[in-house]
């Protein structure tokens, strides 16, 4: 037995077939490339961060690095400024945030085994070497094609 979410979806589908398809504006097509146009001709500041040069990328970190260790090196100044309060909080959150997986990362790589970590080595060399003896032969099927 079908459902009434079923049937109303069948009665719903029924009725959206039986109208009639409208035409799009003539000036629709017009419109779209305009508003596409205008998006990609925006300065790059108003661009998602990802779409920046790659120079002012990594600028900005920087940038952002000094600013974190300037707020943490004179912190006492800072919260002596009372309008700073908010952001001298988001920088000691950030640090914890960031000590806490660097901590957490290190005792998990040092509770891995040295053997494991031989292991891991000989297989990378091995995948490494088997992948330039992969590509020397292609090479050479391509190179002999001719």
């Amino acid at each position: 037995m079908a459902e009434p979410e079923d049937k109303l979806a069948e009665e719903l589908d029924r009725e959206l077939k039986r109208l009639p398809d409208l035409p799009a504006p003539e000036s629709i097509a017009a419109n779209v490339l305009s508003t596409i146009k205008r998006w990609e001709s925006r300065p790059w500041w108003q661009r998602s961060w990802f779409e920046w040069p790659m120079t002012l990328r990594y600028a900005s970190i920087g940038l952002f690095i000094v600013a974190l260790f300037g707020i943490h090196h004179f912190g006492a100044d800072v919260e002596a400024h009372g309008a700073l309060q908010p952001l001298l909080a988001v920088v000691r959150a950030f640090e914890a945030v960031v000590m806490l997986t660097i901590s957490t990362a290190g005792s998990w790589l040092a509770s891995i085994p040295l053997w494991v970590w031989g292991v891991l080595t000989v297989s990378a060399a091995m995948a490494w070497t088997c992948s330039i003896g992969v590509f020397a032969v292609c090479y050479q099927l391509i190179r002999t094609r001719k």
